[in-house]
């Protein structure tokens, strides 16, 4: 069995931000951090730059996660699972993209977040 592939969903770490930890812990758990999506090519690189930093070196042929902003690019990197973490308030969209195309998705924020919102029927939805 190989390993899972995991896509980082805004991993750069600006304010806080847990990419790079995540990414650690994903590879220590024996899971691939296969790619980083940002809102830019950009903000994208730098992401997965920093996710890469926290990788343990894995030999000849190994490779940092690739970057992109695009979403069709990120999910064509065949992944099995998904972590979310953006900002609260833009979870929705990307867990529901993620579990659409069967991925498995870690959302690192809890969903109820803005108490406007009827979360409980969000969840249940999904």
């Amino acid at each position: 069995m190989s390993a899972p592939r995991f896509g980082l969903i805004g991993a750069r770490r600006v304010r806080q931000g847990l990419g790079p930890f995540i990414a650690r812990d994903l590879a220590a758990a024996g899971a691939e951090v296969a790619c980083v999506l940002g809102r830019s090519a950009e903000t994208a690189k730098a992401a997965a730059d920093a996710a890469a930093k926290m990788l343990p070196d894995q030999g000849v042929g190994s490779r940092p996660p690739a970057a992109t902003a695009s979403l069709e690019e990120f999910y064509s990197h065949d992944l099995d699972a998904v972590c979310v973490l953006t900002p609260a308030g833009t979870h929705g969209g990307f867990v529901e993209g993620a579990l659409a195309r069967g991925c498995h998705v870690l959302a690192e924020k809890p969903f109820f977040w803005f108490p406007e919102t009827d979360w409980v029927r969000e969840a249940e939805s999904l």
